[in-house]
């Protein structure tokens, strides 16, 4: 909006252009190009990553969590979660503010494994915060 406004104080009313202006096209055209497509980057991200129908096995214990696919393990404290948060179809376990490991509800074959799987991650992300 402000773009415009400058657009139209310059060619109306025989004003430069301010720096202002150019930064505000400048982030239009960003917003305009990479918003659209961000959906599009992270499936490739996720297909790059060769997990799409691989089978992730996840096993949770007193110490942390141990999470297995065919091409890596890896084994994470309690310590090592900062939050743990769900959306509608999946639990997100934050290892920072930018990286979550997601785990999908379908993987739970009841809703009482889930609702054990939900509290015992609560808890013992609750405890390494004290």
């Amino acid at each position: 909006i402000l773009a415009f406004y400058f657009l139209y104080q310059s060619l109306y009313q025989g004003k430069s252009l301010e720096p202002i202006f150019f930064i505000n096209i400048t982030l239009a055209v960003v917003l305009v190009i990479f918003l659209p497509h961000r959906k599009i980057l992270l499936k490739r991200h996720f297909r790059q990553q060769q997990l799409e129908n691989s089978v992730i096995e996840m096993e949770l214990n007193d110490d942390g969590l141990k999470v297995e696919s065919q091409r890596s393990k890896t084994e994470i404290s309690w310590s090592g979660l900062i939050s743990f948060n769900k959306t509608e179809k999946h639990f997100l376990l934050w290892l920072n503010e930018a990286q979550a490991l997601s785990v999908p509800k379908r993987a739970f074959p009841d809703q009482i494994e889930l609702d054990r799987f939900r509290q015992h991650v609560i808890t013992n992300i609750e405890m390494t915060d004290k």
